[in-house]
């Protein structure tokens, strides 16, 4: 902390020197750049506070420098640093970062990006960010930060309740073995190549949509099937997808990922 702060005053003398060198004489003018001199050393020694990945919330590096160049326009250099020292769980400190995003991101994208690293379905993504202001995600934020995961969550299902969101995610592996062995076998059987083909893509897509893991006793013996991860599609759903052959659609993996998720 010492060396950088040592850095940090050399540098700005550096600057103010340079400044003096080339001759300004107005008393105004001289202090106005040496502001913004120190301003552009502060910011270039801070950005990466807000660089990377944070909480789920991740910020390019000219939005970094955004937030940062707004809270020493508004604060000083000398309050940011104090701030910066405090870190995001203090509420002063949190209040006037997210004051800072608002101006320099999209808190809304911000927000539908960090339920979507969740892992929340997409009906349920879109129920609860429906209507929702940059305020409504600033106040979530802070939460967040000051006072918890619980009472993030928390203010996250009170949303979820007043807008009959239901449940964050679909009960997984809806349809049972019997109901698999079923749609498996609507999918047709393979009597030439193209058809062998479009087989294969049919139970690849009922796999995928009801979810399947290889048995305990196949890894134990060391076999392993393709693994899908645990889906929430009804049967009545698959059987609908096999029938209007979705499974030929080359886009179908992205289309279960959102229906099924």
């Amino acid at each position: 902390m010492c060396k950088n702060v040592l850095v940090k005053k050399i540098s700005q003398a550096f600057i103010v020197a340079c400044l003096l060198l080339v001759g300004c004489t107005d008393s105004e003018s001289t202090s106005a750049r040496v502001e913004l001199a120190e301003t552009e050393v502060f910011l270039d020694q801070n950005q990466k506070y807000f660089l990377g990945e944070s909480n789920y919330y991740e910020f390019s590096e000219s939005d970094s420098r955004c937030i940062l160049a707004d809270l020493v326009d508004t604060y000083k250099i000398a309050f940011t640093e104090q701030m910066l020292l405090s870190g995001q769980s203090d509420r002063s400190a949190a209040s006037a970062f997210t004051a800072s995003m608002i101006r320099c991101v999209d808190m809304i994208d911000l927000f539908r990006l960090d339920l979507f690293k969740r892992e929340v379905s997409f009906s349920y993504l879109d129920c609860v960010t429906e209507s929702i202001t940059e305020e409504d995600v600033r106040n979530f934020l802070i939460s967040e930060w000051v006072e918890g995961n619980k009472a993030f969550n928390k203010r996250l299902d009170d949303r979820a309740l007043l807008y009959g969101c239901g449940s964050p995610y679909k009960e997984m592996a809806m349809i049972t073995d019997s109901e698999k062995d079923a749609l498996v076998k609507t999918c047709g059987q393979t009597i030439d190549d193209y058809e062998w083909t479009e087989h294969r893509e049919c139970r690849d897509m009922v796999d995928d949509a009801r979810g399947n893991k290889t048995p305990a006793i196949l890894s134990i013996l060391g076999k392993k099937i393709r693994d899908y991860p645990l889906r929430g599609c009804s049967y009545e759903e698959i059987k609908s997808w096999i029938q209007e052959k979705l499974h030929n659609n080359p886009e179908w993996p992205l289309i279960v990922e959102k229906e099924c998720n």
